[in-house]
């Protein structure tokens, strides 16, 4: 989003009290693997919508809920509210709070924890509309609930699961994280789970997980995360630290094959493959392969991927289409030398 309103750029006001989340836990399964990294939860469930009872009046403007979020009428906007408000008014000591299109309930009181977690997603909602541009004709079905629970106790009581920060329900169009309390615990858990998991929302909303390959889902998650906001509104890198975790999962053992590592299925992500690179280290590598490719790659390369896996192709093939045909074996020895230069030393031999 390009522009706000400047109502928007103040600090955001609670509509309506609501209570306990009922947030569950929606899969197990693949959706394990998250939890064994101490990183997001996403998943589906089911849940019937009730139907909108404002109606529309004829012709009004759209709102635009940030960059990728829903374009609705000021009666579907209010429409939306008032269903969230009927939903969460029997759990009492939760605030609901409207911010751009999307909204955020929780039973902290701390303006400080609703202003962080709203900047954060729409800085996340720009970064991702210009990096992984929905495509045409597609948008969110309704707005985002991001529910942040108290502590991590009260988390995993509604249905997050041991070890995780964060899932996604994409039936109910809502994320759950916790609060960690602090302002140095937010930035080291509750900011990296919010980001973290509005990748898989907006991947999960325009294009459909079943299509994105491990490297890029986790990867961009994982390159997400490690993102900082800063006093201009938007997420970049931070200024030091970023590449300890690299430089200690390549220590001992340099990268699988490209080739191979693009086209790793989810079981072999998660460490069941014949490298014997586990799941962390997995996640980190994909973090740098994205980082990689988006300093070093065209642009919109990631997109245009995305694109070629939404037409059908494989995982190693949407990535040379993305880069207009430029050998993977060739981009393999770049990414070695990227990785090199980033952690100060070279790769242990294959």
């Amino acid at each position: 989003m390009a522009t706000r309103d400047k109502q928007q750029e103040a600090r955001a006001r609670p509509e309506v009290g609501c209570g306990r989340s009922r947030a569950r836990r929606l899969s197990s399964g693949p959706w394990m693997l998250l939890a064994a990294w101490g990183s997001s939860l996403c998943g589906c469930g089911a849940i019937p919508t009730p139907a909108h009872e404002a109606a529309a009046p004829a012709e009004p403007p759209p709102i635009e809920g940030g960059a990728l979020g829903p374009v609705l009428t000021p009666a579907e906007l209010d429409a939306r509210r008032l269903e969230l408000a009927r939903a969460l008014m029997d759990e009492p000591g939760w605030n609901l709070y409207s911010t751009g299109g999307d909204f955020i309930a929780t039973p902290v009181d701390d303006p400080l924890l609703v202003e962080g977690a709203r900047r954060r997603i729409d800085a996340m909602r720009d970064r991702l509309a210009r990096e992984l541009p929905p495509p045409a004709g597609s948008q969110r079905p309704a707005p985002l609930l991001l529910r942040i629970h108290p502590d991590r106790d009260a988390f995993e009581r509604a249905g997050g699961q041991r070890g995780t920060t964060s899932f996604w329900d994409a039936e109910r169009g809502e994320a759950a994280l916790f609060d960690g309390g602090s302002t140095e615990e937010r930035q080291r858990i509750s900011w990296p789970a919010l980001q973290h998991i509005l990748v898989h929302e907006h991947l999960g909303t325009t294009v459909g997980l079943e299509v994105v390959p491990p490297w890029l889902l986790f990867g961009l998650a994982s390159d997400c995360e490690a993102l900082v906001l800063g006093a201009d509104g938007r997420l970049a890198p931070p200024a030091e630290g970023r590449w300890r975790a690299l430089a200690r999962e390549t220590a001992g053992a340099a990268p699988p094959p490209l080739a191979r590592f693009l086209a790793f299925s989810r079981e072999e992500f998660e460490g069941r493959n014949e490298f014997g690179s586990g799941a962390y280290r997995n996640l980190v590598l994909a973090g740098s392969l994205v980082a990689f490719l988006r300093e070093e790659g065209p642009a919109n390369l990631l997109g245009r991927t995305l694109t070629a896996l939404q037409d059908g192709e494989e995982a190693p093939a949407a990535l040379r289409a993305g880069l207009d045909g430029t050998p993977v074996a060739e981009l393999d020895g770049a990414w070695r030398s990227w990785i090199e230069a980033r952690t100060g030393r070279p790769l242990p031999a294959e």
